[in-house]
């Protein structure tokens, strides 16, 4: 008559069924905790790596702002000052001078007027002659001299801009490889929420039917006793 009487069965197989269900949701969830570990370790990892790059490429950005803002990066234009051509400072001049000078006195040593008013208007046209036939030789030197250091400061302004702009780049790199990391993490720990989602989902179906099966059953049996009572009512 415990067949028939008793439930004891079906609630064991309902009971070994819940078990099964939270088991299986348990394994799942921890499955999906280790994912969502790894992948939080690895995006912290790669950023860990990256931020150097950006702060260095963020300080190269405002650099080149505050640049271009107060004109450190302006080269300008070329622009010749005549005034510092000085024939009397170059050293081609004053040699050229010296002997010149050392011969007019020699000659007039020789015929006896040395310190002469002709020999002092001589030489004083002679250094006039000079000045004039090397101003243009002091002209081009000065002009040459002036040219090479504006292009020394240009090349200088392009360089310094030059390596700010390629840490600059870096940073962009870095901050797109972040992006990017993050996005990545983002989606796989959407994934795995949704795995554990549907895990807990599946277990509470789970046990609902178990628990569903095993009130349907344990009613059958009820209902089947009632028969056996009427039955045996009956018969008596």
């Amino acid at each position: 008559m415990s067949g028939v009487f008793g439930d004891g069965g079906a609630s064991k197989a309902a009971a070994a069924q819940v078990k099964s269900a939270k088991l299986a949701a348990d394994a799942q969830l921890k499955s999906t905790e280790k994912i969502i570990d790894y992948n939080e370790w690895l995006y912290n990892d790669q950023k860990s790596m990256s931020m150097p790059w950006y702060d260095a490429g963020k300080a190269a950005l405002s650099s080149i702002q505050k640049g271009i803002a107060d004109g450190s990066f302006d080269i300008g234009s070329f622009k010749f000052d005549s005034s510092k051509v000085d024939v009397t400072k170059d050293p081609g001049y004053q040699f050229r001078l010296s002997e010149g000078l050392k011969a007019l006195d020699n000659t007039a040593v020789a015929k006896g007027n040395f310190l002469s008013g002709g020999q002092l208007k001589r030489a004083a046209g002679y250094a006039e002659d000079l000045a004039s036939q090397e101003y243009g030789n002091a002209y081009s030197r000065e002009y040459n001299n002036q040219l090479t250091e504006f292009n020394s400061g240009v090349n200088q302004k392009q360089n310094e801009y030059n390596i700010l702009a390629g840490l600059s780049g870096s940073g962009q790199t870095a901050n797109a490889s972040i992006q990017n990391s993050g996005t990545n993490t983002g989606s796989s720990i959407t994934n795995a929420l949704g795995v554990q989602g549907t895990a807990l989902s599946n277990m509470y179906t789970n046990i609902g039917n178990a628990q569903a099966n095993q009130a349907y059953q344990s009613a059958a049996s009820q209902q089947n006793l009632l028969k056996n009572i009427i039955t045996v009512g009956a018969l008596l």
